[in-house]
Order: structure tokens, then C-alpha cells, then sequence
């Protein structure tokens, strides 16, 4: 994560919402991680105990990359 333009994620690495990408790692400009992350990825972590007021379709675009560039 991007502690200046996302400082809310300083914390959470890109696997915690992609899973493992090793060959990302290895050569990112050429491998382009692939595991889409839906509802279900978000509510490992906001759940009703740890984030009760989560709402995926308000929170998506609170994590959205599209500043990066591929």
C-alpha cells in the first residue's frame, strides 16, 4: 500500500486482497495480477464484528488502483 495516497492501508499488503502473485513480484511491468476481488474477498476482514458499517458497493472505490499504471 501507498502510505500517501492511501494512508487508511499503510498496513494491508497487496495479497491480503489479491492473494500470492510470486511472478508479479518477480517482474510486476510484466505480470499483471489476476484474482478479481469481489464482496466475499473484502468480508475476510470487514466483517459485522470488525467493520459493521463496511458497504461494498460505497467502500470499492475507497481502494480503487486505477492511478497506477500498467
Amino acid at each position: 500500500a501507498d502510505a500517501v495516497i492511501t494512508p487508511q492501508t499503510a498496513n494491508v499488503q497487496c495479497e491480503a486482497c489479491h492473494g500470492p502473485a510470486g511472478a508479479h513480484a518477480l517482474g510486476p511491468e510484466k505480470n499483471v495480477v489476476v484474482d478479481k476481488v469481489t464482496e466475499k474477498t473484502c468480508r475476510r476482514c470487514h466483517n459485522r464484528e470488525t467493520d459493521p458499517n463496511f458497504d461494498y458497493q460505497r467502500d470499492l472505490p475507497k481502494v480503487n488502483h486505477s492511478h497506477i499504471k500498467r
